[in-house]
C-alpha cells in the first residue's frame, strides 16, 4: 500500500472503531478481520466473495457475522451499497471526506466504472433544500449500456469487475 493508501486505510479503521465504540461495542476478531478486507479493496464486491477472503483468515466466520460488519461500516458511512442490473447487491467503499459518490454500471457486463461529479452534491443538495432536507451525501447510480460493446462486441473501457 502506499503512504496515502495507508493513511486512508488508517482513517477507516479508526472510524470503524469510533463507531463501534459509540454504539456500546468493540472491534471484535471478525470485525477486524472483515474491515481489513474491505478497506483494502479497491473495487466493488459482493458479500459471498468477502465471506470467501474472511474465511482465508478464520474458517468459522459466518456469512451472519459478515452482515452484520457490513450493516454497521454502511451505518458508520464508510460503506455504500448499490445494485446491479439483476437487482443483487453489491458493496464498495465510500469514498473518505466526500459528499458524493456515483457509478455507471454497465447493462453489457455488469462492471461499474467510478465517475467523480464534484458538482452532483451541489446540484442535488439544492433540491433537497427545496424539499426542505440538508443533504449530507449524494449517491448516483446511472444503469447505462456501453456503446462500443454494442457495435463490436468488445468493452475495452476502465471498469471495474465486482468481486464475486
Amino acid at each position: 500500500m502506499s503512504e496515502g493508501e495507508t493513511d486512508d486505510f488508517d482513517k477507516r479503521m479508526a472510524a470503524a472503531r469510533a463507531y463501534w465504540e459509540a454504539n456500546r461495542s468493540r472491534m471484535t476478531l471478525i470485525r477486524r478481520i472483515v474491515c481489513e478486507i474491505v478497506f483494502k479493496t479497491s473495487q466493488p464486491f459482493e458479500v459471498n466473495w468477502l465471506l470467501k477472503e474472511a474465511r482465508r483468515t478464520d474458517k468459522l466466520i459466518s456469512m451472519a457475522s459478515v452482515y452484520r460488519t457490513i450493516k454497521g461500516l454502511r451505518a458508520a458511512e464508510l460503506v455504500e451499497e448499490f445494485h446491479g442490473t439483476a437487482g443483487d447487491g453489491f458493496y464498495r467503499l465510500r469514498p473518505i471526506s466526500q459528499h458524493s459518490s456515483s457509478v455507471i454500471l454497465c447493462k453489457n457486463c455488469g462492471r461499474t466504472i467510478p465517475v467523480d461529479d464534484p458538482c452532483l452534491p451541489i446540484r442535488e443538495g439544492a433540491q433537497a433544500q427545496k424539499k426542505g432536507f440538508k443533504a449530507t451525501h449524494v449517491r448516483l447510480q446511472t444503469e447505462a449500456i456501453c456503446e462500443e460493446f454494442e457495435q463490436t462486441g468488445m468493452c475495452q473501457k476502465d471498469c471495474l469487475p465486482i468481486r464475486k
